[in-house]
């Protein structure tokens, strides 16, 4: 019996062209049917062996299984990974929640300042198909790419073709001193597949770096769609320098980036890969904050697969974009301010204000801090409404437009009462925000020399978070930041570590509590803000 096993497996390969149609569950209920089919064959053949032989005299021949095909001799693409919850008809939607600092207020108490949270959240979903992706890779093929970078980066991009379903389209721009679209955008079904892998192998290492020129000319290749476009739409720049041909002022490259998106019919996302010492993070990290993307370091060469596979697993489990959360405060609240990295706009002054999220994958969430000032009331209210939170968004998987609205309460009650609860959720975001703020400041004194200055701030605001209701009521969830803060402060305190890099740490980590999204490029056990579908895409890309 043990001989024909391994047929089930070819069996279960010759299905191998379904895979990219057919879910992850369904694709398997194929291989099930073939290894039984197989077993039951088997059987037969053991039994034949084994029984007493039947009173006619002629022996029925065995028949000789038909030979299947080597997996090597049929491509097979690789399965979507997608977390496994079970499928439904219906497209997964956000939600919204709230979290106030105290749960209840006497009605007699005046609080200027009052914290609550608005949090959006994105449920871990499964369905028969992701939204399709149109996706352009720009890569530096300067001189400084020679050699292990090229090679691995090859290696990298092969992988992202493999993990392609065929409604997703690939294109590939490479830059040196000058930039060339090397793929046009293409279908990765099989035959783009194979026209994709023939065409990376002219990107080789040569020339000067005109990020500008390569940046744009993908860009453009997106604005040039004239098909039917898909849902998700992304680009990925790598670079291992600095840009020093075409466009290379910081702030002149970021607005032309950003008027040549405003001319992409759909909302695109630019995700930016340094690798090592020499790029320029701030660079980087600008163009990825503009265009709702992320920044990603890589120290080494071999961190460049992870990475891409973290960004890849985000840009698969996408859900939402063009999410604008509006809060409004009723009568008799004010709103003293709104803590987020997000854009932020003030309709009315201390009554209304719009944030634009950008985008979210599965799993994933957004709080938004809203600093109020609550007054006394009259009498004990069960419910006092605070504020309303509208949501508007473009669900990519449902392809259609959602709306969700929640509002905002708390107790009021009785004079000789306490304040409630307090909320440790509340807290949590306090202390996350304190971070990116002192990661911002953190940076500031880094650019101006005051390395020991630097270090000092990290490990005191480290401290107090370490002391924060959170922490302390928290030590497991909370230790993950604390470890991520004692590993900055030694890589600023000096001018060498701190250009080679705590420089590009701090803006990494900067990006990620703004964001509150994984960037995560080292293989690290914890990493802040994962989801699975992240962590299962690095795990592919482990090279």
């Amino acid at each position: 019996n043990a001989e024909y096993m391994g047929d089930s497996r070819s069996l279960c390969d010759l299905m191998a062209p379904v895979r990219p149609t057919q879910s992850r569950s369904f694709y398997w209920i194929y291989c099930a049917f073939a290894i039984v089919v197989v077993a039951v064959f088997g059987s037969v053949v053991f039994s034949s062996h084994m029984l007493p032989p039947p009173a006619q005299t002629t022996a029925t021949p065995i028949p000789t299984p038909i030979p299947t095909p080597k997996t090597n001799d049929i491509p097979i693409p690789v399965p979507i990974p997608i977390p496994d919850i079970d499928s439904t008809s219906t497209p997964p939607s956000l939600s919204l929640v709230f979290d106030n600092e105290y749960q209840s207020v006497p009605i007699t108490s005046f609080l200027p300042s009052f914290t609550t949270t608005v949090g959006i959240r994105a449920p871990k979903f499964s369905i028969s198909s992701r939204a399709g992706i149109d996706l352009v890779a720009v890569l530096d093929r300067s001189g400084s790419m020679f050699g292990d970078k090229m090679d691995i980066l090859h290696k990298t991009v092969n992988l992202i073709i493999n993990h392609l379903n065929p409604s997703d389209r690939l294109a590939i721009v490479a830059y040196d001193s000058s930039e060339q679209v090397i793929l046009p955008l293409t279908h990765m079904s099989f035959k783009g597949k194979e026209t994709a892998r023939e065409a990376l192998k002219n990107v080789q290492a040569a020339g000067s770096t005109n990020l500008s020129g390569g940046l744009w000319k993908g860009l453009n290749v997106l604005k040039g769609r004239e098909v039917a476009v898909n849902e998700v739409t992304s680009v990925l720049l790598l670079t291992d320098g600095l840009a020093n041909e075409g466009v290379t002022d910081t702030s002149k490259l970021v607005q032309g980036t950003k008027d040549l998106l405003k001319e992409i019919n759909t909302q695109t996302s630019i995700y930016c890969f340094g690798i090592g010492s020499d790029h320029n993070s701030n660079l980087l990290s600008s163009i990825a904050e503009s265009a709702h993307g992320t920044y990603y370091f890589m120290k080494s060469t071999e961190n460049i697969p992870i990475a891409f596979g973290d960004c890849l697993g985000g840009l698969m489990s996408m859900l939402a974009q063009n999410i604008v959360l509006t809060v409004t405060a009723p009568e008799g609240i004010t709103i003293n301010s709104i803590s987020t990295a997000f854009q932020k706009i003030e309709v009315v002054p201390h009554k209304k204000y719009t944030i634009a999220i950008g985008d979210m994958f599965s799993e994933e969430e957004r709080d938004i801090l809203v600093d109020i000032s609550l007054p006394s009331v009259e009498s004990v209210i069960l419910e006092q409404p605070l504020l309303h939170s509208h949501l508007d968004y473009t669900n990519v998987i449902g392809k259609h437009s959602e709306e969700v609205d929640l509002v905002t309460v708390i107790s009021r009650t009785s004079p000789e009462s306490s304040l409630g609860e307090k909320s440790l959720k509340v807290d949590e975001q306090r202390q996350r925000v304190f971070i990116r703020e002192a990661l911002v400041e953190a940076q500031a004194l880094g650019d101006s020399g005051q390395f020991h200055e630097s270090a000092e701030l990290l490990k005191t605001t480290r401290d107090l978070v370490a002391q924060s209701d959170y922490a302390l009521a928290n030590p497991i969830a909370s230790d993950v930041l604390l470890l991520d803060l004692d590993s900055l402060a030694p890589m600023v305190n000096s001018a060498d570590v701190y250009q080679a890099e705590g420089n590009h740490r701090l803006r990494n980590k900067r990006n990620q509590h703004s964001m509150q999204r994984a960037s995560a490029s080292e293989g690290d056990d914890a990493v802040l803000y994962d989801t699975s579908a992240k962590e299962m895409m690095r795990l592919e890309f482990e090279v």
